[in-house]
């Protein structure tokens, strides 16, 4: 063994942030004091019987040093560390091996997360606090548990599944105890902030570990813990949004509106209470997406109770066409700063796999991912435009006799709902990238965005009944390059259900962003 120095019983934030640690029950003083949730302290088993290797994570961990295979190596280091997208962000740790003790595996699937997934889901809010306050437990506890599943998801690696429950539960142990001293502990809100950030964590644990079957109830529970944190704990007062903050709320108004949309709900008055309370705070055309996805869910939820309400099958009809008009003209009316050049087929002999579609050049993924989610609006609506006048053509009247009510006018709107749906699906094929359009090589990690921004257009327009055959061998073969280049099971036949979640909400958080960060509207 080698010798660490006197070991220290004290807590886990005293620990931290070096300073004396009383001990007091059922909390220390410093803890109390500055508002913290103290984590105990350790045992004495805890102390005399630590594994030599912890001494030696953080000198590996760091970079520091190298094997002696590695020396000299430039892919060693990461890819992506000298991009400019990925300054300021943790450089890239390989996968922890099968025999490295937990706290090692812990530390490297953290920095995994934070170089890849952070990035494009919670970076915007989870990376500021999480530097600025590395003690906090509730924070640090949900980070390792989300990395550890995905990372076991990532890796095929189950064995890492176990330590991430665990830390799952202890999440939840913290948050509950976090939430209880925020009602005692004068100045709270740091300690509020972080359990908020560890909620939404949480909620993205739900959804890529726990069993398919739970998956989506358990995500929509924390999802909808977080709003109530929000409205009843934090916003409870009108207060400016700091930039974090902004971000967190802009993630869960998207993460509520998917959670409307998959269990066909509408949105609940307290959050649109909330969204126009922080109106003046968001841009015009951010506002009306979310007017769009707010009529959405409505007809949703309205159109099997028509008939008992007294609206007929044309008002139906005729709201799902403004809402298609609503969503061409955000699409007319995108920044000039969101523009992208157009290309034309490339020019040649078919390939044996089919034609290829023209390769559209965006200035970055988020740019075409903001993009394709009104692409995908417009899909949606269409299908049910065309599911509709379809319901119509088989209608019966009150004797039982076809009904024969403007017929034509169902027709022309199947015909000019499937024009919108084959230009919809062929601009979304061309914004694959050209560099990602072949297989065989590892992908730089500038382009693991576009990777994961794809996934849930490609994935949607692949089972679309309504998908152009000469796109599909294309889709298919895209399908199978991103799965290659992400690790997860995303084909149509392997995906499981709550995979659907992630890649919506990439989308829909990445939408939110970027409209945010722009104001020539």
């Amino acid at each position: 063994m080698v010798y660490c120095g006197k070991p220290s019983k004290a807590c886990e934030p005293c620990r931290i942030r070096r300073v004396k640690c009383d001990q007091r029950r059922p909390g220390c003083s410093q803890c109390h004091n500055t508002g913290r949730v103290c984590s105990g302290y350790r045992a004495e088993v805890e102390v005399n019987f630590r594994h030599q290797t912890d001494a030696v994570v953080q000198k590996y961990g760091s970079g520091s040093s190298q094997s002696p295979g590695s020396q000299g190596s430039p892919s060693q280091g990461g890819p992506g560390q000298g991009s400019p997208g990925n300054q300021g962000r943790p450089p890239l740790m390989p996968a922890p091996a099968a025999f490295l003790p937990e706290s090692t595996s812990r530390a490297i699937a953290v920095r995994r997360y934070l170089a890849q997934t952070t990035e494009a889901i919670h970076g915007d809010y989870v990376l500021p606090l999480y530097e600025r306050s590395q003690c906090a437990p509730v924070l640090t506890t949900a980070l390792e548990a989300v990395s550890l599943a995905c990372l076991a998801n990532e890796q095929a690696r189950p064995d890492l599944l176990t330590p991430a429950r665990e830390r799952y539960g202890l999440a939840l142990q913290h948050v509950r105890r976090g939430l209880h001293s925020s009602l005692h502990v004068k100045g709270h809100n740091n300690q509020l902030s972080a359990i908020l950030s560890a909620v939404m964590l949480l909620a993205q644990f739900a959804a890529v570990a726990a069993p398919a079957q739970e998956s989506p109830r358990e995500w929509s529970r924390h999802v909808n813990g977080a709003f109530s944190l929000l409205a009843t704990r934090v916003l409870q007062r009108s207060c400016a949004l700091t930039v974090p903050g902004r971000h967190l709320f802009l993630h869960l108004v998207s993460c509520l509106m998917v959670d409307c949309l998959q269990r066909r709900t509408v949105f609940s008055p307290q959050m649109r209470a909330l969204m126009q309370a922080r109106r003046a705070e968001m841009s015009e055309f951010q506002l009306r997406f979310w007017g769009l996805v707010d009529r959405m869910c409505m007809l949703y939820a309205l159109q099997p109770r028509a008939s008992s309400r007294g609206l007929s099958p044309a008002w139906i009809e005729a709201a799902w066409l403004t809402l298609d008009h609503e969503a061409a003209v955000l699409m007319r009316n995108m920044p000039l700063s969101q523009a992208y050049t157009p290309e034309p087929a490339a020019e040649g002999p078919p390939t044996t796999t089919g034609p290829e579609p023209p390769c559209h050049v965006y200035g970055s993924y988020r740019i075409a991912q903001q993009w394709n989610t009104l692409r995908m609006a417009r899909l949606v609506i269409n299908e049910r435009l065309i599911e509709h006048a379809q319901s119509l053509s088989g209608a019966t009247t009150e004797d039982g006799q076809p009904s024969t009510d403007e017929p034509s006018s169902s027709s022309a709107t199947i015909h000019r709902a499937r024009e919108v749906l084959a230009t919809v699906i062929r601009e979304i094929c061309a914004c694959v990238p050209a560099s990602m359009r072949t297989s065989g090589s590892p992908p730089p990690a500038d382009q693991l965005g576009w990777a994961y921004s794809l996934v849930w257009p490609l994935s949607m327009v692949g089972v679309s009944p309504h998908c152009p055959a000469e796109l599909q061998p294309f889709i298919a073969r895209q399908m199978a390059i991103l799965q290659a280049m992400i690790g997860l099971p995303i084909m149509p036949a392997q995906a499981p259900h709550e995979w659907s979640v992630v890649f919506v909400l990439h989308s829909l958080l990445a939408f939110c962003r970027v409209i945010m960060t722009n104001s020539a509207y």
